[in-house]
């Protein structure tokens, strides 16, 4: 069986997290973004041992 390592978008939605419980796979977040630090305090309560990352997401061509 496969192993994936996922980072979330906008992490207040946990959306990945809950995905994973959903689809009994093999998974493990490895980072959360969000430039919310709301969200971020949100997360890292929830979720300790995830990095997170306070930042945008941003596509450089």
């Amino acid at each position: 069986m496969n192993f994936h390592k996922l980072m979330e978008v906008y992490s207040l939605f946990f959306q990945i997290f809950f995905l994973i419980l959903e689809s009994c796979t093999y998974a493990e977040v490895v980072a959360a973004v969000d430039v919310n630090t709301l969200a971020n305090d949100v997360y890292k309560h929830n979720f300790p041992s995830t990095s997170l990352w306070a930042k945008t997401i941003e596509v450089s061509n």
